[in-house]
């Protein structure tokens, strides 16, 4: 018999001796136990297995040999819960076993203590209360405040029913510990072990309420304690890819036995660690532990005993304080970058803002009270700009970042600002005014606040830095003023009669002196060379578009070429004005994600039925636009079915992303200054971050200015 490990319980270890050591003379063979570390799993085992049912064996010498250590760890924990203060409600703390996950929290005020008076149960979590929508079954506490203990109850209905009588109910175990900075330069640790969002921010709000400043575990904690453990091998790897911004490649995963070992460059480049599990020696034994970098949360995958638990949060704050750097040899995954507190927001521009890559599962939507705001695929999210030009704003500083959320209406081709609110360093997030509610499906999940708390989005900023939460990243490529001018062309609007401030034809109407700024872009793009045998030009301008134009090129067994146009009227006669390139930035980055996108082509064979809007108009290609439409899996108007189409059969897809401003003089720019604080400068930069983003995807850039 192959013993690999000892037994989680006593019985089973006993069962397991009484059959390998019963034996029979019609079997003579010896019995032979094989264990992985030999002694280190059973020492009083060695030797002794067929002797146990000899006459006069000293099962009395081996079996306490076994059971000692357990006996003496239930001990301990008896021991703990009868030292607690108080202790309410009919649930047995010797029964309760956790697996730590905590997440950690730095506080920065030395006289704090998570709550008051120290000692007493909360009266919020008194054994019947009512606390974030669940009940309080049993509560305790320990007396110097380190440790707080309480299960709750939870009645929901399934998120895909509506139907009350059908009833989910869910147990919690929430874990409060407390550890006090050992030095003045060192900060607090609050650690909130808990699987029920609401109950977390409970706590935080109600209970706890923590000093201001107070944020999750930096990343460089988090690295130094990762490093400290007695690693044996990585088995998870998290990347986030801090310029992607496409679906599918935000977040990277590698998973399996020592996958830190043959990682490649180009799977690190541009990338920052997000998640990371490995396996570690914990008293004679492998386990698996993690750290969670953006949330600050860390893990072990073993139950505990309350007693076993409390000693787990001890060491771990223990080596978050003074890590054991370099313990086990060679440095943890030194070929991927961490990112590093952020202790204030940049003074730089803010350019872009993108959705955290785990919202990207869909399904959340948003209520203002009971009335339906959109979903959330159909909010754009915007930092430090009013896109709208008619709200008052609070100024960006180092501590404040202005939000506005808005939300696109397809029905009605509209857009409306249906949220703002102010970002912190340390990532809370403050509504201005009233709050919106997320839903998925009929389960309730919290404000929108708290939600973008829990899924911070990615801030671009103009230096060429990132932001995501509490954390700051330095985007490689973007800090430098180096671009490649080829990127950069341009385009005589004045010569084709074009209103530099006029965007669309209905702006252009209305003012009177000349055509648009899109009319002026669909006859560039008229006269470009095909690049392929069909070419289609569709205009898909309006609220949610894909772009302001799509140029698709194509040629049978050869890729698509797909562009993507975005167009901004100029802010007045051609020179550098970096704002005329805020908004369009935005929406040119954020529409990276269609490359990737499997439903691309659905999506524009129903905006070009008119079946979901924005709707698209075919501007060039006419000719050929039945061929289009059955290459996008629709009927010719004979009826007849497509066969090989793109929706079945995606073709592989490459191409570019340009930005249309007119304001933007060419020749200007190349006689600038460009030294550091001039607008030339951060046009460089805007420019080198630009071509960094959409190269990611595999694509290039473009910006068309004028002479």
């Amino acid at each position: 018999m192959a013993y690999h490990d000892k037994h989680k319980s006593m019985p089973a270890t006993v069962q397991l001796i009484g059959r390998l050591a019963r034996v029979s003379d019609e079997f003579p063979q010896e019995s032979v136990l094989v264990t992985v570390d030999d002694s280190d799993v059973h020492p009083e085992l060695i030797g002794a297995v067929r002797e146990l049912y000899s006459e006069d064996a000293d099962w009395a010498t081996i079996i306490p040999g076994l059971i000692d250590a357990e006996v003496a760890e239930s001990a301990a924990n008896t021991t703990f819960i009868e030292s607690l203060a108080e202790r309410e409600g009919e649930i047995r703390l010797s029964d309760l076993h956790p697996m730590p996950g905590p997440i950690v929290y730095e506080v920065d005020h030395p006289n704090w203590r998570p709550y008051e008076p120290v000692g007493d149960v909360p009266d919020q979590l008194a054994v019947g209360a009512r606390f974030a929508a669940a009940t309080v079954l049993t509560s305790a506490t320990a007396p110097d405040g380190s440790f707080l203990a309480f299960v709750t109850r939870r009645r929901t209905v399934p998120p895909w029913s509506a139907d009350l009588t059908l009833e989910n109910v869910d147990y919690n175990l929430t874990l409060v510990s407390f550890r006090p900075a050992p030095r003045t330069d060192l900060p607090s640790l609050l650690f909130i072990d808990t699987q029920d969002g609401a109950v977390h921010r409970a706590l935080l709000d109600s209970v706890l309420r923590p000093p201001e400043g107070t944020r999750p575990v930096s990343s460089e904690r988090l690295d130094g304690y990762m490093q400290s453990l007695p690693r044996i091998s990585v088995s998870s790897i998290g990347m986030r890819n801090i310029l992607a911004g496409t679906r599918g490649t935000s977040y990277k995963t590698r998973a399996g036995s020592s996958t830190d070992i043959d990682l490649l460059t180009s799977e690190t480049t541009q990338t920052a660690l997000g998640h990371l599990m490995m396996q570690v020696m914990v008293e004679g034994s492998s386990t698996t532990v993690g750290a969670a970098f953006e949330k600050g949360k860390i893990w072990e995958r073993r139950y505990k005993p309350f007693v076993n638990y409390a000693g787990w949060i001890t060491e771990s704050a223990t080596l978050l304080w003074f890590p054991r750097t370099g313990s086990t040899g060679a440095a943890l995954l030194p070929q991927i970058s961490r990112g590093r507190r952020l202790e204030a927001w940049p003074e730089s521009v803010p350019l872009a803002v993108e959705p955290n890559p785990a919202t990207v599962r869909g399904g959340f939507q948003l209520f203002d009270g009971e009335s339906f705001v959109g979903a959330l695929e159909d909010l754009d999210l915007h930092a430090g700009l009013d896109p709208t030009g008619a709200l008052n704003l609070p100024a960006h500083t180092a501590d404040t970042m202005p939000m506005v959320a808005v939300i696109h209406d397809r029905a009605q081709n509209s857009s409306t600002v249906c949220w703002t609110g102010t970002l912190s360093p340390a990532g809370a997030v403050t509504p201005a005014g009233h709050d919106l509610i997320v839903h998925r499906g009929y389960t309730v999940l919290g404000s929108f606040s708290e939600f973008l708390e829990e899924y911070p989005p990615l801030i671009y900023f103009l230096n060429g830095q990132a932001t995501q939460g509490h954390e700051l990243f330095d985007v490689q490529g973007g800090s430098s003023q180096a671009y490649d001018p080829r990127i950069l062309l341009a385009h005589d609007w004045d010569g084709a009669g074009v209103d530099l401030s006029a965007e669309t034809r209905v702006r252009a109407l209305a003012h009177g002196r000349g055509i648009s700024i899109h009319e002026g872009l669909e006859g560039y793009l008229r006269a470009q060379p095909k690049a392929a045998r069909h070419r289609w030009i569709i205009c898909n301008d309006g609220s949610g578009e894909i772009a302001d134009y799509l140029v698709i090129e194509w040629t049978r067994g050869e890729p698509v070429r797909l562009s993507l146009w975005h167009a901004k009227a100029a802010g007045g006669a051609p020179g550098l004005r970096i704002d005329d390139f805020q908004v369009v930035i935005a929406q040119a980055l954020r529409s990276r994600a269609w490359f990737n996108d499997p439903q691309l082509w659905t999506e524009l064979r129903e905006r070009l039925m008119g079946r979901r809007p924005p709707r698209a108009t075919l501007v060039a290609g006419s000719d050929h636009a039945a061929r289009l439409l059955m290459l996008l899996g629709e009927r010719d108007p004979s009826g007849r079915r497509p066969g090989r189409t793109w929706l079945h059969t995606p073709p592989l897809v490459h191409g570019e992303i340009a930005i249309v401003q007119p304001g933007l003089s060419r020749d200007a720019l190349r006689r600038a200054p460009s030294h550091p604080g001039t607008t030339a400068s951060s046009i460089h930069q805007l420019f080198g971050l630009l071509a960094d983003t959409v190269a990611v995807t595999g694509n290039r850039a473009i910006v068309l200015g004028s002479p």
